[in-house]
């Protein structure tokens, strides 16, 4: 696991323990579907599109998302694999207390990471 955060971040009001929350389930998601020589990267920064937003992603070297499903994967009881051990209500609770904040919650698949 890598962390990389920018110095330069401000502090951000939101509910601490909640946000805990939501980098654990994503965490979560990605120790399940990334294969035990892969990687996971955690990053925050500030956007630099200048509206001072911060930005937390986790990267990983897992398969991805399905296409199929991409639209939905926020959706309550929704999983990404057949198999996955899942309720399916994790990122439906990540997206919840995200948007509840005013940000917002999105999946970019890559060939390279998940």
């Amino acid at each position: 696991l890598n962390v990389e955060v920018a110095n330069d971040l401000p502090l951000a009001w939101a509910d601490g323990n909640l946000f805990e929350r939501v980098l654990q389930n994503l965490l979560d998601n990605a120790i399940r579907f990334t294969p035990s020589e892969g990687r996971i990267i955690v990053k925050a920064h500030l956007d630099k599109s200048g509206r001072n937003w911060l930005l937390v992603s986790v990267v990983d070297s897992g398969p991805g998302i399905p296409e199929d499903i991409q639209e939905r994967i926020f959706q309550k009881f929704t999983t990404a694999r057949h198999e996955a051990s899942g309720t399916g209500l994790g990122l439906a609770f990540c997206k919840m207390v995200v948007e509840s904040h005013g940000g917002r919650i999105w999946i970019d698949n890559n060939a390279d990471e998940g």
